[in-house]
Parts: structure tokens; sequence; C-alpha cells
């Protein structure tokens, strides 16, 4: 971020804030998991600095056992989203709806197979791992351009498209 010249606006300085619990809606707009690595302090630590700058943060909060919202939401492309119903509760489904988001369920057993878990690589484009076939034929169909790569190893241990691309430096 340095390099390319973009500020940081915002540092989480209670509690915990990670990544995968963070995503843009729309250009003010932000939702925020409160799953397991990101908690309430950490939540409003980030909310005492970006609601000055005019951005207006949803707290969502999931099942502890999902890890990140990144494992039960993630954004393919403007408007679509892929979800977990069963982990995500329904106001923010239904605010998503009223964004006219046009929503990709999968199960909370497929949550734990990283099926949620695609990066959006921008002009229609979506990373997605080879065997998340049901994900990958329903983007298809909405006319996105799907990179698959085998990930199968990697699924392993936890993440997927997602948690790769966000590099972090830890202290």
């Amino acid at each position: 971020m340095e390099k390319l010249r973009i500020p940081c606006i915002a540092r989480c300085t209670e509690g915990y804030f990670e990544r995968g619990d963070f995503w843009f809606l729309d250009e003010y707009t932000l939702v925020v998991g409160l799953v397991q690595r990101t908690d309430q302090a950490g939540f409003y630590s980030i909310v005492s600095q970006l609601e000055k700058l005019g951005y207006i943060l949803i707290p969502v909060p999931c099942p502890q056992d999902n890890l990140h919202l990144d494992m039960c939401f993630n954004i393919a492309a403007e408007k679509v989203a892929v979800v977990c119903p069963e982990a995500l509760p329904e106001p923010f489904l239904q605010n998503l709806k009223k964004r006219k988001f046009i929503l990709i369920e999968v199960s909370q057993a497929d949550v734990f197979h990283h099926h949620c878990n695609i990066q959006a690589l921008g002009n229609g484009k979506v990373l997605s791992f080879h065997n998340n076939k049901m994900v990958n034929r329903q983007l298809s169909a909405l006319g996105l351009d799907i990179v698959t790569v085998d990930l199968y190893e990697m699924l392993k241990c936890g993440g997927g498209p997602h948690c790769m691309t966000f590099p972090l430096k830890r202290a």
C-alpha cells in the first residue's frame, strides 16, 4: 500500500479485526463479520475511525465455527454474492436482497469445503477452485468468467482463494 501511496485510514487499536471479516457493499457501506477472528472491540475500534469519514459499518454476527465472514459470504462481482443463509442473519440477507444482489446459496456443510471462499478479480473474472462445481456453474451462468485452480491440498489446511489474496505483515 505504501508503494502505491494508498493511505492507511484506520487501524484496529483494541480487540481483534481481520481482513476476512470485511467487505464493501457500496462506496460507503461496509459489512464486518463478528465471527471468530473479529470481536466487538475490534469492530468498534474500526467504526470509531471510519464513521468520521462518512462510512456506515454494519456488523454481521455469524456462528464462530465459520472463522471469518468470507467463509459464509463473498462478493463475486457487482451485485453478485455467494452466501450461506444458515450462517448469516436474516436482516443481512434482506439487506442484500434490497440492494438487488443476486444470491448464490451454499449449505453450511459446503462452507467447510470453502464454497463461498472465492476471489473477484474484476472485469467479470472470478478465481475459484476446480471442485467448487455448483458455485462455478452458477457464476458462469451469470456470464462471469471463472478461473479455476486445483487447491485440493491447500484447502485441507483451511482458507480458500479469498484468504490467499491479502497478505498481512504482522508484528
